[in-house]
């Protein structure tokens, strides 16, 4: 049974583990087409440590020099972290994804 971009999206940013096939793709090196498979990932989030609370989470995001704007909405990209002994972030493009969960997308 195939899924359509818009569930597929709504799995990823469920916060549940997934498998993602998806194709790599800059379009400012030029480069793309590669394959690329992510056996167990899940959206990345902030995290929040309730020990610190807000206020100690506000004054480290002040401390930072530069600020980065993803401008996820603009771009149309997703962050996903992935599991194991060295965890990364890696940036995806949703229209890219050509299987979540072993089911193919239209």
């Amino acid at each position: 049974m195939a899924i359509d971009l818009k569930e597929a999206i709504s799995i990823i940013q469920s916060g549940d583990w997934c498998s993602i096939h998806v194709l790599q793709a800059n379009v400012n090196q030029g480069t793309g087409g590669k394959a690329l498979v992510l056996s167990k990932v899940r959206i990345s989030r902030r995290s929040y440590q309730p020990e610190l609370g807000h206020k100690a989470a506000k004054a480290t995001a002040v401390k930072r020099e530069i600020q980065r704007n993803a401008n996820h909405n603009a771009n149309f990209t997703l962050n996903v972290e992935t599991q194991g002994p060295n965890p990364e972030i890696i940036t995806i493009h949703p229209p890219l994804i050509y299987k979540l969960n072993n089911q193919e997308l239209l």
